[in-house]
């Protein structure tokens, strides 16, 4: 088991980032009942610590409580908190509070990275929120007009406001709505007045840009957020116990329903205004509430020092008074990482080598594929040759079968020929053997004289020999036979 630990980019920076973290719980869970106890100005005061605890630098002699750390191993990454005795020594898998981290990352880089983008998201987030303050301001002073200065507090008149907002860290103003005269009555404006010179008096607009680059610093962090909004929600409990804090009852009526007129939407960051929707059932809550005496209020504000004192002793960094070498435990944590280094490295040889072979057998297998493919092809081919084949088979038959239905045809041409000269010498032959017989023997023998010269003329002796000679040149022995065969070429059969 691999054992690294170090600390996160700037050691002492994330260490001041993690005890402010931890001290917006710690504030989240008094304000409350702080609040309750001592009056809403000491559950305001209590947001002091994750400031504090910012600024507040190493401390030379002092041991901390925990560390961030990175604990490395051939699988996974883990980044987390830990006692300061259990580093270099704790088994991961025993090591509270660590979340794991993804593998395979070069991490000698990750504080210079981890710096980078905390400083990118911290500029994003603190130039959008200045962006949106400074361009309220400049449309609310734009068609303003000046009613009076008081105490170095320019009140004006801006058409662009709904309700009374404080701004200004530098140049103060106070900006009321155009109507201010008419919707509130003479009780309600003062009380609303007192409410905005009180946030210039308390200071509480450099306690909100104070507060903006807290959370700038904690851009990445939910907790942070919702802090900051607790945080605005008791600044303005405390605005409004400082104004009541010796009001009267009916005071305390003209101020709520002064409240009530003034409910706006959310103001830019750094702005106070008199009434923000969302803080509307706490700050009733509060004004109905009892007064709470200066001696409770000592006592809340002993108790916030010695949460302060607590709180800031506990998540403090520690630094090695009149030392520049690191403590046993990193020098050991780094030994133990430069041996792992090494053998990461090897681990890394290893598995290029792997990978190549893989490669080498992938490429094989593709070879192999492609060659089952050409395979698959040829046989293919081979078919569709022997497909072609049969067909050629099949033309020549039919093409041997055309020529002999052409010679049957051509036969059966020639036979009407044969058949009438049969029938012409037959008639001939019978007229000679009627005249032979009727006594006619000149007459008889030119008839046969005349056959004679037919027969020459058609190159046979006799009749019969004549037939012969056309059944021959037709390719059969006999006419039956002749006409068998012609109807078998035409696929029928003799009946």
């Amino acid at each position: 088991m691999i054992a690294l630990a170090a600390r996160l980019a700037t050691p002492g920076f994330a260490e001041a980032l993690i005890g402010s973290a931890l001290l917006m719980l710690l504030v989240l869970a008094l304000r409350r009942p702080a609040a309750r106890l001592f009056g809403p100005q000491i559950g305001y005061a209590l947001w002091l610590l994750p400031a504090l605890r910012l600024l507040l630098p190493p401390l030379p002699g002092w041991h901390p409580f925990y560390l961030p750390v990175i604990w490395i191993t051939p699988d996974s990454t883990r980044i987390g908190l830990m006692a300061t005795q259990d580093i270099g020594t704790e088994p991961l898998t025993r090591a509270p509070g660590l979340v794991a981290a993804a593998p395979g990352f070069d991490w000698a880089s990750l504080p210079a990275l981890l710096l980078l983008a905390w400083a990118a998201g911290a500029a994003v987030l603190l130039g959008v929120q200045l962006a949106r303050y400074h361009g309220f301001v400049r449309r609310a002073c734009a068609g303003a007009a000046r009613l009076t200065v008081s105490c170095g507090v320019e009140v004006l008149l801006s058409p662009a406001v709904r309700g009374p907002v404080a701004v200004g860290l530098i140049r103060r103003r106070i900006l009321l709505p155009a109507d201010f005269s008419r919707r509130y009555t003479a009780e309600e404006r003062r009380l609303a007045l007192l409410h905005e010179g009180a946030h210039h008096d308390r200071g509480d607009l450099y306690a909100n840009f104070a507060g903006l680059l807290v959370l700038a610093a904690h851009w990445w962090n939910p907790l942070a957020y919702r802090a900051y909004r607790a945080f605005r929600i008791d600044q303005e409990l405390a605005c409004d116990a400082t104004v009541l804090r010796r009001a009267s009852g009916e005071d305390r009526v003209s101020y709520g329903r002064a409240v009530l007129k003034s409910a706006i939407a959310p103001s830019p960051a750094i702005a106070c205004a008199l009434n923000n929707k969302a803080q509307l059932a706490e700050r009733v809550r509060m004004m109905a509430a009892r007064r709470f005496e200066t001696t409770r209020l000592a006592a809340g504000g002993l108790f916030a020092l010695a949460i302060a004192a607590a709180g800031l002793a506990l998540t403090a960094s520690g630094a090695q008074a009149g030392a520049t070498t690191p403590p046993d435990w990193f020098d050991q944590a780094m030994a133990q990482a430069e041996r792992d280094a090494a053998q990461a490295a090897v681990d890394a040889k290893t598995l290029d080598a792997r990978s190549a072979e893989l490669e080498v057998a992938q490429r094989r297998s593709t070879r192999i594929e492609a060659a089952m493919a050409r395979s698959t092809q040829v046989e293919a081919a081979q078919a569709r040759a022997a497909r072609l084949e049969a067909a050629q088979a099949r033309l020549a038959a039919s093409a041997a079968a055309l020529r002999a239905r052409a010679a049957a045809t051509e036969a059966m041409a020639r036979l009407p020929d044969a058949q009438a000269m049969e029938a012409q010498l037959r008639a001939a032959r019978v007229a000679s053997g009627l005249a032979r017989e009727a006594g006619h023997t000149a007459r008889a023998e030119a008839i046969d004289g005349a056959v004679k010269a037919s027969l020459a003329a058609a190159g046979v002796d006799a009749i019969d020999a004549h037939v012969r000679t056309a059944l021959a040149a037709a390719g059969v022995d006999r006419i039956d036979d002749h006409v068998e065969a012609v109807l078998r070429a035409h696929g029928l059969t003799a009946r």
